[in-house]
């Protein structure tokens, strides 16, 4: 038998009892209680705004050094105004009823219970913090702290965070067949709570540790509902114990005790609260030796067997955008052991040619070579490999980490940069997820315009839609690209639209040492591929019949070409055969009716040759950026044969002439530094928020296309009664509102 709790020192008994009753078992180690008591002195005040005393249990009765050690701390605290009462058991009854001696008598008392390890240390404002929160709703019915150790509850981005001599003790949180790690014990008594990983060195360590936590927890709200939290800490609502009742002796000597009592009181209707702007350190711990394994697998199978829900209500909360936002704010911060990172995302590069890979890949490989870049940034690349050696990039990414999918990068990015838009669904949201910030580099609606290519890649419009509300900034090669993409996506307040214009320096789009000019005499180059807005057929079908001997290379034509018009096949070409191309040629003609930029325009004068292009307002951006030096316009056929029959009857062009008139103060220097502008004035913009709403939005984006692919047709009605999608909905009033906004985000099928 125990001995029953003795009276608190004093002469008025019921004026000591305190409103909140810290409960505090202790199994041998007398130093945790002088630690312990140095931490309560420093929190006194604290202590008494909120009302708290202690009851003190001492597990180790046979252990004279513990018992003069708690007395001499009662008696401190005393001296401070502190309530305090020791609780001596008769013999060592473990954690779980000890814990239950100390809960009993706040249940006597009307009062809550602060269940404190022997290893815990509350920061400044912890317990205030605490007993705040579980005070906003009646049917909170536990709270708990962040902390550095504490499975769920651990801040999961903290292994980030570096103050000189002080590392906070960090150990990765996790739980183990559903058993949390709870400050059990060793043959029924307490873990030794032996420090690890480091501490303070000092009160200016400590300081800065609690600087670099507050800036951090700051954007977090208030609290976060949970499914369970770690009893190291924990506040235990005096009502939960009228109705749930204690802790259940079954788990001695431990392990799962606190998680059966938050289980048995949420079927009761209480929840669990995590108080994010609340932290307590736990300074590690010992397991139960030998009978640790045997005692997470037996009181595992107890929970499990009594609360099936258990497993799946923590799994989901790992799960959760919420969870996921935590660990991407943790890549935006001034305390990081890590630099902050852009993850540049080409997976959509391929081992074949085209403009937008030029130009993606030109990108690449200036931010590549940046100094402002590599200082400010580490850079991860996600690409093909294959497609990486392809394109010749394998140099200027040498020391840079190439992944092959998102899933190979093992940390969360603080900037996600996509560098050509989107024709899925998966890249956008498995992208999105991997980082605070979500930038896209966008060339063109082309795609989206004409249905013909839209339907090539299903729900583009949808796609670009949710992207423009999705990400923090849109980039864009031109002004005449934001216009078009502002007119049919909107902008949004939230949201940054800036230019990163590729270079107009010319000298970046010809090679150091030039094609000698083939043995065949010059001809017309008519430029494109074999997409209907290109207009190569058509243009090829007006030279030859008005210029029948004129020699003409077409890139992308397609079908049996005329007499004198040699088709070269687009998509295939290596660098240098394109190179010749323009080498050859005494003049380009580029009749396509909808470009994002109009690279064959650089590349024709970089080559010091003329070129005829069709009209059109990103054609007066790039002049009014450059000059139009060796650029002839056309807007009808009369004016397409009028620009060639110039040509023809006109002397050679003078290459000097064009490269002199040509304003090259634009380079791809200036590209990636508008583009790193924009990074940096984001960063300040992150909020939790946001990146919280994005995950959400990502979430439920994924669940409605998932149920549409699953119910055909009837996939919206099916999005609808998905679980997942009912559990993230909840900022959609109604499932008509929540009809609304898929509709409106993705399209119904």
């Amino acid at each position: 038998m125990s001995t029953p709790p003795p009276e608190p020192r004093g002469s008025d008994a019921e004026a000591n009892q305190p409103g909140l009753l810290v409960i505090v078992p202790y199994y041998r180690q007398p130093e945790l209680v002088d630690m312990q008591l140095a931490r309560f002195r420093e929190l006194a005040g604290e202590l008494d705004r909120i009302g708290a005393g202690f009851c003190f249990v001492n597990d180790s009765p046979d252990d004279t050094a513990l018992a003069a050690t708690l007395g001499r701390a009662s008696d401190t605290l005393r001296s401070q105004g502190i309530p305090v009462e020791v609780v001596t058991n008769d013999r060592n009854m473990g954690f779980v009823e000890s814990t239950n001696r100390g809960l009993a008598m706040a249940l006597a008392r009307g009062t809550d219970a602060l269940l404190l390890n022997s290893d815990a240390l509350p920061h400044a404002g912890c317990l205030e913090e605490i007993a705040a929160v579980g005070a906003l709703d009646d049917k909170i019915g536990f709270v708990g702290p962040r902390s550095n150790d504490a499975t769920l509850a651990t801040i999961p981005w903290q292994r980030a965070l570096h103050v000189p001599g002080y590392d906070g003790g960090y150990r990765d949180g996790g739980y183990r067949d559903g058993g949390y790690r709870d400050g059990g014990y060793r043959d029924g008594g307490y873990r030794d709570g032996g420090k690890r990983g480091g501490g303070p060195d000092g009160e200016a360590g400590e300081a800065a540790w609690a600087e670099a936590l507050a800036a951090y927890t700051a954007p977090l709200e208030r609290f976060t509902y949970v499914p369970v939290a770690t009893g190291f800490c924990l506040l235990v609502r005096c009502e939960v114990l009228r109705t749930a009742g204690l802790l259940d002796t079954v788990y001695s000597p431990g392990y799962n005790e606190e998680n059966d009592l938050m289980m048995r009181a949420n079927r009761l209707g209480f929840r669990v609260a995590l108080a994010n702007h609340a932290y307590c350190e736990h300074r590690g711990s010992h397991s139960f030796g030998a009978t640790r394994n045997r005692l997470e697998r037996d009181h595992s199978m107890i929970l499990d067997a009594r609360y099936p829900e258990y497993r799946a209500a923590v799994d989901e909360h790992f799960r959760s955008p919420q969870y996921r936002a935590e660990q991407l704010l943790g890549t935006v911060t001034s305390f990081s052991r890590y630099r902050s990172s852009v993850l540049v995302d080409l997976r959509l590069l391929a081992r074949s040619y085209n403009g937008t890979f030029e130009l993606a890949t030109r990108v690449l490989r200036h931010i590549t070579a940046s100094p402002a870049w590599r200082d400010r940034y580490q850079i991860v690349v996600a690409a093909d490999r294959r497609a990486i050696e392809f394109h010749g990039l394998s140099d200027c990414l040498s020391g840079i980490d190439i992944h092959q999918s998102l899933e190979d990068v093992p940390e969360p990015c603080t900037v996600a940069l996509r560098l050509t838009q989107y024709y899925n669904w998966d890249d956008m949201l498995s992208l999105a997820r991997m980082a605070p910030l979500h930038v896209v580099y966008h060339l063109d609606t082309i795609a989206a315009d004409c249905y013909y290519i839209r339907y090539q890649s299903p729900k583009t419009h949808q796609l670009w839609k949710a992207a423009a509300r999705m990400s923090d900034a849109m980039l864009f090669f031109t002004g005449y690209d934001r216009e078009k993409f502002q007119a049919r996506y909107g902008s949004h307040e939230d949201r940054l639209d800036a230019i990163a214009m590729p270079s107009l320096r010319l000298a970046d789009y010809v090679p150091e040492a030039r094609p000698a000019p083939p043995a065949v005499p010059p001809y017309a180059l008519v430029i494109g591929n074999s997409y209907a807005h290109k207009m190569v057929n058509p243009t090829v079908d007006v030279l030859h019949r008005h210029f029948p001997d004129l020699q003409v290379k077409a890139l992308g034509y397609t079908g049996t070409p005329p007499r004198g018009v040699i088709p070269v096949r687009s998509g295939d070409l290596p660098e240098g055969d394109i190179d010749a191309l323009y080498t050859g040629a005494a003049a380009t003609v580029f009749p396509s009716s909808f470009e994002g930029f109009g690279l064959p325009i650089l590349r024709t004068l970089a080559y010091g040759k003329p070129i005829i292009c069709r009209s059109s307002p990103l054609l007066d951006e790039l002049i009014a950026k450059s000059g139009d030096s060796g650029i002839m316009r056309f807007t009808t056929e009369d004016d397409l044969v009028a620009a060639v029959g110039e040509l023809l009857s006109s002397p050679p062009v003078d290459p000097g002439a064009i490269w002199s008139a040509h304003d090259q103060s634009h380079s791809w220097d200036s590209c990636v530094s508008q583009m790193l502008a924009a990074i940096d004035q984001l960063i300040p913009t992150i909020t939790w928020d946001k990146v919280a709403s994005r995950q959400e939005e990502i979430d439920m984006i994924r669940s409605y296309l998932a149920a549409r692919e699953a119910g055909g047709s009837q996939g919206l009605p099916a999005a609808l009664r998905h679980p997942r999608l009912r559990n993230i909905a909840k900022r959609v009033p109604g499932s008509r509102g929540a009809a609304r906004w898929l509709r409106d985000a993705i399209g119904q099928p």
